[in-house]
């Protein structure tokens, strides 16, 4: 800080105060550049209101009505207090105060020490006053609530004369739904240093807000001396102290009930246990907290055996030193959980299912009975085999099933066999522990099967799993039970299992290409779904419906014709939906290249499947063909010119746009055809 640093602050007071006088006295409005547009606002709605700045009245409440207000913003007030000693660290500076107001204004709490020209102020700030706008003038919590955004007023941009000794810094704090709950005032004297709190204070509103959220996620109302307890309690990890000795020292419920032991009662002052109660008890002697406690130095999201009793399970956590003032190691604490309960939060990182059966379009019988099937099944946990041709929807009915079941808050892990190559298959699907194979993770790696603990494995192309595989798949289907690669520790399933199939499985078991037994594990519950050359008449939901999403997805609206749909209709669609979709983006793409508004069978005589006869047209011809008149685009009004456009067409790619044998196979001279070419403005393809 210099001198000129100083002297320029102190200009700026001067110009404020100068601007302020000019305005209260003379009704002279001041420079925008000295004062900003929203504070003047704000003075002269205070100059509306008949307000006296150099003598305000002070309205307050009742302290009934005090404390009513305080227990309203219980919450607020908790998630202050525990910021409150590291915003004094932090700032290094305790000649301050924290005003808490709730949205209306209202003056609840107060914390920090005051300076003398702070003290002086508090007359005019305490607990119960009601500091609105109307009432009290330009204010930095007033700006603040209009504004919905961090402010600062510097001395005589109050409109109350009393704040012109101030420097009050204000951040609005925002529940986690977005509801404004109240605003956090630092009220200083006028000095430099006190200039540069704007960051300190938006990284305090930030905190106050986080801790609002934690209290909501963990319903945690405790923000006092218990603090660090009371989160201890209520996280759903499981925290364990231990000394130098490795003895158990502290641990939380969490904890307790993982490791099976009794504690003290969790409503005393401690959460101590069993002296003799040793961590290597429960992980052997070489372990992380060991490891930790020799070399001084974290362990972070490691997995690890847990021994209870007889049983194993896996849990993953992290082990921290812990260091006294002086240096010298404490102890270790740890937090970890159930690897179980660890893989139902896969959920929110990618492993989850977005598709319902809302998704499935389409009104044919057979896709209903599909439909119908898979909704009445989907609550059981036998295995589900769909069968279908590629492109016919399989994974939206398994996201669909997975939806519809009791297990859809846990994860939906999609498996495409035929995309991970053999040798990596067992290890995808099974896992695989430290060391099992060379490049392999040096802390090994959960498979799928672990990772859709508490949801669904989606198994599609499961036709294409080797033999050998075969065999170990159906071990785990038949025991419910997993172990890695390179692993001796069974683990316990609980997960739904779809498989899908684009080919007949049991043909491939009379060739002995699919193992029988594992057949008949997968075929419990078996769902065909219909190709799409099998339900016609469901193309044009199809066809709208994606039209829709492409027209959503790129702000232009586009229809299609009935005579292009009737081409749609007669196509046998090898690629089923999948086929139809890209075939009517790619249509999407040319109508817009075109200008069109509408897609018909021009814009259609570009995809060569449809017209395995017809050469492609060139740009030229193509401008020409995809031209309508107004006639045929109504086909409400003349279907006959339509459907007779349509029929010339089909001629033309049936005898390779020859007009001679055109006009014979419609029964017409050849002049009658070049009339009606030119009619439907049709151009031979050059």
């Amino acid at each position: 800080m210099t001198i000129e640093d100083i002297l320029d602050f102190r200009h700026k007071v001067d110009e404020i105060k100068k601007a302020w006088l000019a305005y209260v006295d003379d009704g002279q409005l001041p420079d925008p550049n000295i004062i900003r547009k929203e504070i003047l606002d704000s003075w002269i709605r205070s100059h509306k209101s008949g307000l006296d700045p150099y003598h305000i009245s002070l309205r307050h409440i009742s302290p009934e009505v005090l404390r009513r207000k305080q227990l309203q913003c219980k919450d607020l007030l908790e998630a202050t207090a525990p910021l409150f000693r590291s915003f004094c660290d932090f700032t290094n500076d305790p000649l301050f105060r924290l005003d808490i107001y709730d949205a209306d204004l209202y003056f609840i709490g107060t914390y920090g020490l005051d300076s003398r020209t702070v003290k002086r102020r508090k007359r005019y700030a305490y607990p119960g006053l009601w500091k609105d706008e109307s009432v009290c003038g330009t204010s930095a919590m007033c700006i603040a609530k209009q504004t919905k955004n961090p402010v600062r007023l510097i001395g005589a941009e109050h409109y109350d004369s009393n704040s012109h000794e101030l420097i009050c810094t204000c951040v609005p704090i925002f529940s986690p739904d977005g509801e404004m709950l109240g605003l956090i005032n630092l009220v200083e004297e006028l000095t430099l240093a006190a200039l540069n709190r704007m960051n300190i204070m938006i990284v305090f509103g930030k905190g106050v807000e986080y801790n609002l959220l934690q209290m909501r996620k963990q319903e945690q109302l405790i923000k006092s001396h218990n603090f660090s307890k009371a989160i201890l309690e209520e996280i759903d990890e499981a925290i364990v102290v231990v000394d130098t000795d490795g003895s158990v020292i502290m641990m939380n419920k969490t904890a307790s009930a993982l490791l099976g032991m009794s504690r003290g009662n969790a409503d005393d002052d401690s959460m101590r246990i069993a002296a003799d109660c040793n961590i290597d008890h429960f992980l052997g002697t070489s372990n992380y907290f060991r490891q930790v406690l020799n070399e001084g130095t974290p362990v972070i999201n490691k997995e690890w055996l847990l021994y209870v009793g007889d049983a194993t399970q896996r849990c993953i956590g992290t082990v921290r030193p812990i260091f006294a003032e002086n240096a010298a190691m404490q102890g270790a604490i740890g937090t970890f959980r159930d690897m179980r309960s660890t893989k139902k939060v896969l959920k929110h990182f990618g492993w989850n299912a977005s598709f319902t059966f809302d998704n499935v379009i389409g009104s044919s019988p057979a896709l209903m009975a599909a439909v119908e099937l898979a909704k009445q099944t989907a609550h059981l946990m036998n295995n589900t085999l769909l069968q279908g041709e590629s492109g016919t929807g399989k994974e939206i009915f398994a996201q669909s099933i997975h939806n519809e079941s009791h297990l859809k808050k846990g994860p939906f892990v999609a498996v495409n066999c035929a995309a991970i190559p053999t040798s990596l298959l067992e290890s995808e699907l099974f896992g695989y522990e430290k060391g099992a194979y060379t490049g392999a993770k040096k802390n090994g790696q959960a498979g799928k099967f672990e990772l859709a603990e508490g949801g669904t494995i989606f198994l599609d192309e499961i036709n294409s799993v080797p033999l050998d595989m075969q065999a170990k798949l159906l071990r785990v289907l038949q025991e419910k039970t997993v172990t890695r690669v390179g692993g001796t520790v069974s683990i316990s399933l609980n997960l739904k299992i779809i498989a899908a199939c684009n080919a007949d499985l049991k043909d491939m078991v009379s060739k002995g290409l699919f193992r029988q037994d594992l057949y008949y594990r997968l075929n419990v519950i078996t769902i065909n779904i219909p190709p799409l050359r099998e339900r016609i008449d469901d193309i044009r939901l199809l066809a709208e419906n994606i039209l829709l999403r492409k027209s959503s997805e790129n702000q232009s609206d586009l229809g299609l014709s009935d005579a292009a749909l009737e081409i749609l209709k007669g196509y046998h669609w090898p690629g089923n939906v999948r086929e139809l979709e890209n075939l009517l983006e790619r249509a999407y793409v040319r109508a817009i290249i075109l200008k069109s508004n509408k897609i018909d069978p021009g814009i259609l005589s570009f995809s060569p499947e449809l017209f395995p006869d017809m050469p492609m047209p060139n740009k030229k011809s193509a401008q020409s063909v995809h031209l309508r008149t107004e006639e045929c685009e109504a086909p409400r009004l003349q279907p006959l010119k339509c459907h007779e456009e349509n029929t010339i067409y089909k001629a033309f790619a049936s005898n390779r746009w020859n007009i001679s044998r055109t006009a014979k196979a419609l029964g017409i001279s050849r002049n009658t055809l070049y009339r009606k070419m030119k009619s439907y403005q049709i151009e031979i393809p050059k």
